[in-house]
């Protein structure tokens, strides 16, 4: 009877490791709920992964298929993310003062 469970939970541990990879280190494109398009970079590996901008701010999902900068606590913030081309001059204001490092340190604590 015990010879069950262990089976499927090696059965589970096999196909867990047979498809975890690498984050790609290509950008890609994100459709965000509003229809916005947002190119992304995923860095990370099997066991964890963040969301960066081209230009390197991480990026938090609310959960609704959108994508936020996080903020100076690495939190999400208010501010919906966009490619460099197409951020409003508020946004930029935001981004500016961020200190991207100790952002990153807090958020992979």
């Amino acid at each position: 009877m015990q010879q069950v469970p262990f089976w499927i939970t090696l059965v589970l541990l096999i196909s867990v490791a047979s498809h975890a990879k690498p984050a790609s280190p290509s950008p890609v494109k994100r459709k965000m709920a509003d229809g916005t398009i947002v190119t992304v970079i995923i860095k990370g590996d099997e066991k964890s992964h963040a969301l960066f901008s081209t230009d390197g701010y991480l990026l938090l999902s609310d959960g609704k298929n959108s994508l936020f900068y996080a903020d100076s606590n690495a939190q999400i913030s208010n501010y919906p993310a966009h490619d460099i081309e197409q951020r409003a001059e508020e946004e930029k204001a935001f981004l500016h003062l961020l200190n991207q490092e100790k952002i990153k340190d807090l958020y992979f604590q």
